[in-house]
């Protein structure tokens, strides 16, 4: 069988969507290792000579091409390699074009906000003779279907995992981190993104801090909307105690969720949250809202709080979870154990041989 899939970008990069990428092309190349299949990957963003390829591909039944942000050499490269594909699998809603060309089994991943809108008449169409749609939740899956009127019978349902070669145990020496209580976010500070709310988040520092006055937040991530968040941390008067670290190197990241007390991302618009799932990797307690897909994520008074997307209630709950180091901890361990039982990348091969109609959905607990 051969099997080819598009991509925005894989190892040049990091992000969600990449390390989706990521373990998707590694349990991918695994299942070539195994069945005999040839894979090719294009990844639009990549140059396609990082050195990350031989630990994440080592199978040697996997093509890695990077098309270094060319999409006109990118989109004649996957027309022309549809062409002798099996199966040709395209991993974001924005690409969903490039079908228009390929003449045999298509399938597309959906991930969030870019999948949730109502497609014109002809991408609709296209979308409807699509098999296998791989959406990363459920919350995709009916947003899609309720919009574009699709059968679930074209869904499976591949739920994130973390990055297969994730490292819990940070690298190199911790850097110093206040003394108190701390909140961790980690999030793109970009205009695109401001569905996270981490302006609400700041907001909500302020009365956070009249129950928890030794308290402060530490966002990790950076981009061109920093400059507005700091302005809202003056204004809240919590400038002092709003610690932005900026852009994180991945084999760091880890002293920042072990150094916190608390991970907190009110995002409305997330179609799954990774960060979710390094902080519950971490055995930390998590604070999000009460939307899209977050409940299939974070189960509400068990491994962490869903409150609603406002600064009052964001700030409640997080000074319940300050406030009690005992169920703090005990959300904690929960969240690492539901972290182990659903969603390690043992659980995410499993599903991606149930997409490919290799394992019956029943058996790994997809279609539940």
């Amino acid at each position: 069988m051969r099997i080819l899939v598009l991509i925005t970008d894989l190892f040049d990069s990091i992000g969600g969507i990449q390390t989706f990428n990521r373990a998707f092309v590694h349990a991918l190349d695994g299942l070539a290792n195994e069945l005999g299949w040839d894979v090719t990957v294009q990844s639009l963003v990549d140059r396609g000579d990082s050195a990350l390829a031989a630990q994440y591909l080592p199978s040697g039944r996997t093509r890695y091409l990077g098309y270094s942000g060319s999409k006109l050499r990118y989109a004649v490269a996957a027309i022309k390699n549809s062409w002798r594909a099996d199966q040709t699998i395209i991993g974001h809603a924005n690409m969903l074009s490039l079908a228009l060309g390929m003449p045999g089994r298509t399938g597309l991943i959906l991930h969030g906000v870019e999948a949730w809108k109502r497609l014109p008449y002809l991408k609709k169409k296209m979308l409807r003779r699509m098999i296998p749609l791989i959406s990363v939740s459920r919350f995709t899956q009916r947003e899609v279907t309720r919009l574009n009127n699709i059968s679930d019978s074209h869904f499976a349902i591949l739920p994130n995992t973390l990055d297969p070669f994730y490292q819990a145990k940070a690298q190199g020496p911790a850097p110093g981190f206040p003394a108190g209580k701390k909140i961790l976010t980690v999030s793109r500070l970009h205009f695109d993104d401001r569905y996270k709310n981490i302006d609400m988040l700041i907001e909500s520092l302020a009365l956070i801090r009249q129950r928890v006055p030794d308290c402060c937040l530490i966002i990790v991530g950076d981009g061109p909307d920093r400059a507005r968040l700091q302005a809202i941390a003056t204004t809240a008067g919590v400038a002092k105690e709003v610690i932005f670290a900026g852009r994180i190197p991945d084999e760091h990241l880890g002293h920042y969720y072990d150094a916190c007390d608390v991970f907190a991302l009110p995002s409305l618009g997330e179609g799954f949250g990774i960060v979710y799932l390094e902080a519950m990797r971490h055995g930390k307690p998590v604070v999000a809202a009460r939307a899209t897909a977050v409940p299939e994520v974070v189960d509400h008074g068990v491994t962490g709080l869903l409150v609603e997307p406002d600064t009052k209630s964001l700030a409640s709950g997080l000074v319940e979870v300050l406030s009690n180091n005992q169920r703090a901890r005990a959300m904690g361990v929960a969240g690492q154990m539901r972290m182990r039982d659903h969603f390690e990348f043992s659980h995410y091969r499993m599903r991606l041989r149930a997409a490919f109609g290799l394992t019956a959905a029943s058996e790994v607990g997809v279609g539940r």
